[in-house]
């Protein structure tokens, strides 16, 4: 090639000097890309680079970088190989690192882009005999360079892997720092290919470079007390190496997890070096779970990880420093080392972490030393999550322990504690709320003797999480206290992110107290103004403060739902005011949490609130005209996290807005009609979208209910069988038959489950409330409930198929949701529902006998809830009585056998053929039924540890179970009472009532009491006194539901329906006349006793 021209030369470097300049840099980089189209600018580059100033030299060099890859192939032979032989000489003689590890890039690039492979070729021997050169900085050039050539990952690299292993693993022990970083580096990347390869390549390959892992340890151990950037290199590496598969790595693993605990350990080591190590070693248990768990390597690690936790931490940082925001991203060592602590209970046996923990936790909590007791406290707060079983049994161990670290003179450990108890309630509830007593005085104490910011974020936290769990009476003990103390915290509080935590407080004594809150909440609402002041302005507000105002607008109408709507009545107005303003804001929390608290508005006052509809409505449907913004995928990271913060804001914002819809409907009744037209509308548009499809459906079924309430009253009883005639006003049923056409034409549309849940569920729940015109109606006859009934079986035979011969765990849900809907139509339609029941029968009883117990139990429970809507109308009486006795007799679930002997009672109860033959066999398995749960109930009550949760889910089962076989006893007893052996069966049955659920079961059991006290049976007069103290116990009960549904919070209602010990229309009066029949025929017997006395004056 000819010599460069010395005039283009100048003229590149003279722009380049433009370039460095800022006045002059924006006019530089025009001339620069018009002088890169000449094929001499790539030489002239790097001839600048050789002999110019070292800032225009490097820009040269990032200039030629550029210009390879993107011009490489269009050069001409002759210039190619002369650049070539430019950089490898510049790159060598080069005076500055830095320029010389440009042109080691530059070299790279050429490999990469390079077409012809003898460059590569004659490059590798040339870099080799380099390598081995006396003079240091030829080294460390020709090992930079060739590991940025194996960075391109050439097949012909590749191949030759082995050769690499072996020359980097001599390399480890270079005299330069420089060439052992680079080898390691080097090596790291050799790595990657053998596990690419590991099948294809020698198998000494593998061994070599497990054999040059010591040798990577031993740098690593001189790095961490001479060079802290080296050491973040090393710690990288072994971050990526862990990654390789165990055939390539092997034992070696071993190796690195033992020098990160070394390191790990060693508290002379500067900090941010303990921290890389602790990080290395939460990344071996992320992606080595297997090997630690085979090594036993669990309880090493534990205590290595408590031993770091139970170091000094700076105590006034701890205690004062409230940055949320950051929470999560550990800035020591200790901290680091709790995080440890929490992926080895996530991800390893119980028996390698929190069992061997709990060996030493006495020794922590009991050390004089507080940073230790503080670190036992903080671990099991961090355990907690992924070792719920094991702590949830060592909890009647642990409370007394926690109950002493509220009581540690340290404000530090104290402030543990609480964290402890935090997370310990959040995920065992129950268990811990229990404790109340001894715990609720001693947070509030703990938060009365400090200062502490986050004594009182954390304190407030707890009691928050205590207060949800209480009932009603517990909390009335100490409401006055509490609140007290939460009000003057509030004052007193200087940051949003605190009052954050003492107004959720706040809400949740509200909710859990009801009406007994009315006395505190004109201190409350006047303590919370200045939140909610000019609601819809956020200009100079920070994320804590939006929140603050979100939520104190959410609490309030919490507090409104406790005290009811005279107690809230005086401050209503200008709430709703204020509510009006956040709808108007530009923060989508702050529009959500008003559209929360018009919803909650709503559910206070109803009717009355129905002059704000003109306001409020057309508020909600604006915001609902909002469009969520398209994620694209080649959105930056920065890009994607607003987008999907807008994205989030906008769809809970319309969501709470649908809700507001809904709740607005039902609380104003008729007073909404006007809207529903437009409302209906804009819903039909949500569901179609899909974002938000179920909460749309729930509002536009919640919407049609509510016009036919409005309508027919809620009294109102719709007729039962076949649709005959119309019974709603035809704007109800053209609005009803919308939202139907909506559901049928998406149901099964897609294989999305989850809608199709949604959408059963919603059918299942408007029949029940609403009757036959949910899926039929005079117009159309039995075309909507013909093709509700295919679709149901198509979703059925698809279940089938996809599960085969074992169901699948996401299809039963699916499957419960299909059979609700048949045991729906079963009690609406009756002897309607004879001819749908013949089609579904064959799969309900094949599933009956199936080995996966949900779907066995789901069917077994249609089929017994299908015969009682059929009544005398069931065309399988004998089939179903059969079926029902065989898994009574069989079946080694007890859900399955209670509601079998649940379908037995309701077949004999309507059987018009004669059932006493069974009566023995049947007797004799409702003693073994009732023997046995009554031994599986002994075991349970006298269980220690059992978790509260697990623990009330088996006993529901057990009180289930005996509902069921009470009330079948009862049923046969009035069916057949000749051939029940009452003297030896009512003592049994009287000694399992009260019951505890299936309160439905009473029915038949009280109306078999009426009937023995009506012919005066000498057994129910013996039985006198059992049945009197039964009834006492019932009625105490049902005047605690009362109690209950008069004072506590609007909305909770839900949570006593199961309570009503009367559940049929006209049973509580009929015991109340056998009591008052008792009273006088047996001498006062029944106003002897002080609760029934009230009962019958």
């Amino acid at each position: 090639m000819a010599d460069l021209d010395p005039q283009f030369v100048s003229l590149v470097e003279s722009t380049l000097l433009e370039a460095v300049d800022a006045t002059t840099a924006g006019s530089a980089a025009e001339k620069l890309k018009s002088l890169t189209a000449n094929e001499s600018a790539i030489p002239a580059f790097i001839s600048i680079a050789q002999t110019g100033r070292n800032d225009i030299g490097m820009l040269a060099l990032v200039e030629a970088r550029k210009l390879i890859k993107a011009k490489w192939e269009t050069l001409n032979p002759q210039l190619r190989d002369f650049i070539k032989q430019q950089l490898l000489t510049v790159t060598f003689e080069h005076t500055n690192e830095r320029s010389r590890h440009l042109c080691a890039e530059c070299i790279a690039a050429i490999v990469l882009t390079d077409a012809e492979p003898e460059f590569l070729t004659q490059l590798i021997p040339t870099l080799n005999n380099a390598i081995q050169d006396s003079v240091q900085q030829t080294r460390e050039t020709a090992v930079y360079t060739l590991y940025l050539i194996l960075e391109t990952e050439l097949p012909t690299l590749v191949e030759n892997a082995g050769d690499f292993v072996s020359l980097f693993s001599r390399l480890l022990t270079d005299s330069s720092s420089q060439v052992r970083i680079d080898s390691i580096r080097s090596l790291d990347i050799l790595g990657q290919f053998l596990d690419q390869s590991v099948d294809k390549l020698p198998r000494q390959h593998v061994e070599a470079f497990q054999a040059s892992i010591p040798g990577m340890i031993a740098i690593g151990k001189d790095t961490v007390v001479s060079d802290i950037d080296q050491a973040t290199t090393i710690f990288q590496i072994f971050n990526s190496m862990l990654l390789l598969d165990e055939a390539v790595l092997g034992d070696a693993f071993l190796l690195l997890l033992e020098f990160c605990t070394e390191v790990a350990a060693n508290a002379s080591v500067d900090e941010d070096v303990r921290m890389f190590a602790l990080n290395c070693l939460i990344e071996c248990v992320d992606y080595k779970k297997q090997k630690i768990v085979s090594n036993k390597l669990g309880p090493k690690l534990t205590l290595l990880a408590a031993k770091i936790a139970s170091e000094e931490v700076d105590a006034e940082e701890e205690l004062e420093t409230e940055d949320e925001e950051h929470e999560n991203e550990e800035s020591s060592s200790n901290a680091l080392a709790l995080r440890f602590i929490q992926t080895l209970a996530n991800e390893l046996p119980a028996s390698q972490v929190i069992v061997p923990f709990f060996d030493a936790f006495n020794s922590m909590i009991s050390s004089p030393n507080q940073f230790e007791r503080r670190a036992g406290f903080l671990i099991i707060a961090n355990c907690v999550e992924g070792c719920e079983e094991h702590i949830s049994s060592y909890l009647p161990k642990l409370m007394p322990v926690l109950i002493n670290g509220l009581k540690d003179p340290e404000i530090l450990v104290k402030l543990a504690t609480l964290k402890c108890l935090n997370n310990i309630i959040f995920t065992l509830k129950d268990e811990v709320a229990s404790h109340h007593e001894q715990l609720l005085p001693l947070v509030i104490d703990t938060i009365d003797n400090t200062k502490s910011v986050m004594v009182y974020k954390y304190g407030c936290r707890v009691l928050d999480s205590l207060i949800e769990y209480m009932d009603q009476d517990t909390i009335g003990k100490y409401l006055e206290p509490l609140m007290n103390k939460l009000s003057h915290m509030l004052q007193e509080a200087n940051t949003s992110s605190l009052k954050n935590v003492i107004v959720s407080a706040m809400g949740s004594s509200a909710f859990a107290s009801g009406k007994m809150f009315t006395p505190y909440l004109p201190t409350a609402i006047q303590t919370f103004e200045p939140f909610i002041q000019n609601a819809g302005n956020i200009e100079g507000m920070s994320n804590d403060d939006i929140e603050l105002r979100a939520l104190t607008l959410e609490t309030i109408a919490v507090m409104a739902k406790a005290v009811g709507s005279e107690g809230f009545q005086d401050y209503a107005s200008q709430l709703v005011e204020a509510a009006y303003g956040a709808l108007s804001s530009e923060s989508h929390r702050i529009r959500e949490a008003g559209f929360a608290f018009i919803a909650d508005m709503a559910k206070v006052f109803g009717t009355q609130f129905a002059s704000s509809l003109n306001n409020i409505v057309p508020l909600i449907l604006k915001s609902l005209e909002q469009e969520e913004p398209l994620i694209l995928a080649d959105v930056n990271e920065e890009e994607y996290e607003e987008l999907l913060k807008v994205y989030t804001g906008i769809t809970f914002e319309k969501e709470i807005a649908i809700v507001a819809l809904g709740e607005l409907a039902s609380g104003t009744g008729k007073s909404f009609a006007p809207f529903v037209t437009t409302t209906l509308e804009v819903l039909t548009e949500e569901f179609k979208n899909g974002t938000l499809s179920e909460v749309s459906l729930n509002c536009m079924w919640r919407i049609a209910r509510s016009m036919y309430f409005a309508s027919k009253g809620e009294d109102f009883k719709y007729p039962k069988g076949i649709l005959t005639e119309l019974y709603v006003e035809p704007t109800v049923l053209e609005l009803i038959k919308h939202v139907r056409a909506l559901c049928l034409e998406n149901l099964l549309e897609d294989d999305d489950d989850y809608t199709n849940c949604s959408i059963l569920e919603n059918l299942s729940n408007e029949i029940d409330l609403m009757g036959a015109i949910v899926v039929m109606d005079p117009h159309d006859g039995d075309q909507s409930l013909f093709k509700l009934c295919e679709l149901v079986q198509a979703i059925l035979a698809r279940i089938l198929d996809e599960s085969e011969a074992d169901f699948i765990e996401d299809s039963a849900q699916l499957y419960k949701d299909c059979l609700e809907v048949l045991v729906s139509l079963s009690s609406c339609l009756e002897e309607g529902f004879e001819p749908i029941f013949t089609k579904f029968h064959p799969v309900l009883v094949a599933n009956s006998t199936v080995k996966d117990k949900e779907f066995r139990l789901a069917s077994v429970g249609a089929l017994a809830q299908i015969s009682a809507g059929l009544k005398q109308n069931n065309p399988k009486f004998q089939e179903l009585l059969e079926l029902f006795i065989d898994r009574l007799t069989n079946d080694k679930n007890l859900d399955v056998r209670g509601d079998s002997v649940y379908g037995v009672g309701i077949i004999i109860e309507n059987a018009e053929f004669n059932t006493s033959p069974i009566y023995p066999t049947l007797l004799s398995l409702l003693n073994d039924l009732l023997s046995k749960t009554d031994r599986r109930a002994g075991k349970l009550t006298s269980s220690a540890g059992e978790d509260d949760e697990e623990l009330e889910a088996k006993l529901e089962v057990i009180n289930r179970a005996y509902a069921n076989a009470c009330g079948c006893v009862g049923r046969m007893a009035l069916k057949h009472p000749e051939l029940v052996p009452l003297p030896v069966v009512l003592p049994i049955l009287l000694n399992h009532l009260p019951l505890e659920n299936g309160l439905e079961e009473n029915q038949p059991i009280f109306n078999l009491l009426i009937k023995l006290y009506e012919t005066k049976s000498e057994i129910g007069v013996q039985a006198l006194p059992q049945v009197i103290d039964m009834f006492a116990k019932v009625f105490t009960k049902e005047a605690e539901r009362l109690k209950l549904l008069g004072s506590s919070t609007i909305g909770r209602e839900e949570e006593f329906e199961g309570l009503n010990h009367f559940p049929v229309e006209g049973l509580k009066e009929k015991v109340i006349n056998l009591l008052k029949f008792l009273d006088s025929e047996y001498q006062g017997v029944v106003s002897g006793n002080q609760v029934l006395k009230l009962v019958i004056a």
